[in-house]
C-alpha cells in the first residue's frame, strides 16, 4: 500500500468518467454540474440560460397552480385535496435552488472524488471503488426511468384520455393539473396548445430535478462507502505481509491508514453540507404527501350502505 504512495491510476481519466457521466449528462441538462476547471464564456452563458429556463417553468408550474387553489375553488375540502399535489411542486423548487446555491459545495467533493480516484493504485482498490461506482449509476438510472415512466407518462395520458367538457356554447380541453392564468384564457388556440406543450416541458424539469438529488446523494454516499471499504481492506492486511517487511513498514503503513481515515471524516462533513438541506426538505415533503395520502385513502373510501 505505501510502496505504491508515488505511482499514479494509469487508469484515473476513463474511471472518473465512468463514474460521473450520467450525473453529469442529467445535471447538465438544468444547468447545476459544476465545471471542476474554469469554463469558456460560452458554457457560463448556456448555464445561466438553462438555469433561467428552468426556473420560468418550475414559477409556470406553481403559481397557476396556487392561484387555482385559492382563488378558483372554493371549499376547504376541495383545496385540502389538491395539497399534496401543492407539496411536491413547492418541493422541487426549493431543491432546484438548494443545487444552484451548494454548487461551490458540489464542485468540492467532486475535485475529493477525483483526487481519490487519481490516487488509487491497487487492482483490487479499484475494484471496490468501481462496485460502488457502478451501484451509484444503477441507481440513478432507475430513478430516471421510474420517474419518467411513472410521472411523465401521467402529464402526458392523463389530459389525452379525458374527454372535454361541453358548457352550453363552452367546450373544456382538459390540461395536466388545475391553472389560473390572469392575463389569458388557456382554452383558447393556440394557448391551450402552447399551454400543454409547456406543462409536458415542465414535467422534464420536475424529474430532473428529482433525479440529479437522488444521483448527488447516491454518488457521494457511495464513493465514501467505497472508501471505507478500502479503509477496512487495509486494516485486514495490515499484518499480512511477512514479518521482515512489517517491521520497518508498518509505521508508514498506520500512518497512511491514519491519514485515510481523516480524509474519510472530512469527505463526509462535505457530503453532509452538499445533501443536508435537500434531504431536509424531501423529508418534511415526502410525510407531508404520505399524511395526506392516508387522508385521501380514508376520505374517498366509498361508505358501506346501512
Amino acid at each position: 500500500m505505501i510502496e505504491r504512495i508515488n505511482s499514479w491510476n494509469s487508469n484515473y481519466e476513463s474511471d472518473i468518467t465512468y463514474t460521473v457521466r450520467v450525473h453529469k449528462l442529467i445535471m447538465g441538462l438544468i444547468g447545476v454540474w459544476p465545471n471542476l476547471e474554469k469554463s469558456r464564456m460560452q458554457t457560463r452563458v448556456l448555464k445561466g440560460f438553462l438555469r433561467t429556463a428552468c426556473c420560468f417553468l418550475l414559477s409556470f408550474n406553481l403559481i397557476p397552480w396556487i392561484l387555482h387553489m385559492f382563488l378558483i375553488l372554493d371549499s376547504f375540502k376541495t383545496r385540502l385535496r389538491m395539497i399534496g399535489a401543492l407539496c411536491f411542486y413547492s418541493m422541487v423548487p426549493a431543491m432546484y435552488c438548494t443545487l444552484m446555491l451548494r454548487e461551490d459545495r458540489i464542485r468540492i467533493c467532486m475535485k475529493h472524488l477525483q483526487e481519490d480516484w487519481r490516487n488509487v493504485r491497487d487492482t483490487n482498490d479499484r475494484r471496490i471503488m468501481l462496485d460502488e461506482a457502478k451501484t451509484g449509476r444503477f441507481i440513478i438510472v432507475c430513478a430516471t426511468i421510474f420517474l419518467f415512466t411513472s410521472g411523465f407518462t401521467y402529464r402526458l395520458i392523463t389530459p389525452i384520455m379525458r374527454s372535454t367538457i361541453v358548457i352550453g356554447n363552452v367546450t373544456i380541453r382538459p390540461l395536466v393539473q388545475g391553472h389560473y392564468f390572469i392575463f389569458f384564457d388557456p382554452q383558447q388556440s393556440p394557448a391551450y396548445e402552447i399551454v400543454f406543450s409547456m406543462h409536458l416541458v415542465t414535467g422534464i424539469v420536475i424529474y430532473l430535478v428529482t433525479t440529479s438529488v437522488c444521483g448527488t446523494t447516491a454518488l457521494f454516499t457511495l464513493h465514501a462507502c467505497g472508501q471505507l471499504k478500502l479503509l477496512a481492506t487495509w486494516l485486514e492486511n495490515l499484518t499480512s505481509e511477512d514479518r521482515r517487511s512489517k517491521d520497518h513498514a508498518v509505521t508508514q503503513r498506520l500512518a497512511a491508514i491514519v491519514i485515510h481515515h481523516v480524509r474519510i471524516r472530512k469527505f463526509l462533513h462535505q457530503i453532509q453540507d452538499v445533501v443536508g438541506e435537500m434531504c431536509f426538505i424531501e423529508f418534511i415533503g415526502s410525510t407531508l404527501i404520505l399524511c395526506l395520502l392516508g387522508y385521501y385513502v380514508i376520505t374517498v373510501r366509498p361508505q358501506p350502505e346501512r
